[in-house]
């Protein structure tokens, strides 16, 4: 569903872009012949490749499949972090086994949403309940005075830094309005494109709030 906003598109759902990449994945894997264990760890590839070198490395008879994977900057940082995030559930110190009840899996897939990045192929609506801001697009940060040029503004004269943080606060002001009008988040594509999203719980508000 969208509507819009001014010059933005409005959404009320969005998935994770399958373009948006980061340096690796903190995932979750199952397998039928252990009930209630799962392994959490990091890959550089895609989580299904890691599920399937371990299936054929290990001696359980059947094979390992991917319940969540989470996008994240630092892989070896965050598998850490993940680890120590559940070190009461954990089976072995030298295993990446962890025991989760159907709820506490729930639990723990929300928690590494919030601490590692986004999961993979999440609804961008429930990010959007925590964040104003989401960013999807690896954009190099832009040289100012270079941009000022090409918009036909001319130079600087005088303290770069001053200027840029006048820019900026006036770019926040911009945003705080925008994000005020539309009750949204704002979300940056892959490609730099600008939408906005609006979070699950702003639209249970809205809907519900006039009942």
């Amino acid at each position: 569903m969208t509507n819009n906003e001014n010059e933005y598109q409005v959404l009320t759902e969005m998935k994770v872009p399958d373009g948006y990449r980061e340096n690796g994945f903190i995932y979750i894997l199952k397998n039928e012949s252990m009930p209630g264990v799962y392994k959490i760890g990091m890959t550089t590839t895609s989580p299904e490749q890691r599920a399937k070198e371990i299936s054929s490395t290990t001696g359980v008879p059947t094979p390992f499949s991917v319940v969540a994977a989470f996008h994240s900057k630092n892989p070896a940082k965050d598998e850490k972090l993940a680890h120590e995030a559940f070190s009461a559930e954990r089976i072995s110190q030298s295993r990446e086994f962890f025991k989760f009840s159907e709820n506490e899996l729930e639990d723990a897939i929300d928690e590494l949403n919030s601490i590692i990045g986004p999961e993979r192929n999440r609804d961008v609506a429930d990010l959007a309940v925590y964040d104003a801001f989401i960013s999807f697009c690896n954009e190099r940060e832009i040289n100012l005075t270079d941009e000022l040029y090409e918009l036909g503004l001319g130079g600087i004269i005088g303290h770069i830094p001053a200027v840029k943080n006048f820019l900026l606060r006036a770019g926040i002001s911009y945003a705080k309005d925008l994000l005020s009008r539309s009750n949204s988040s704002i979300v940056i594509n892959p490609d730099g494109s600008v939408v906005l999203v609006k979070s699950v719980e702003a639209q249970y508000l809205e809907h519900w709030g006039t009942k």
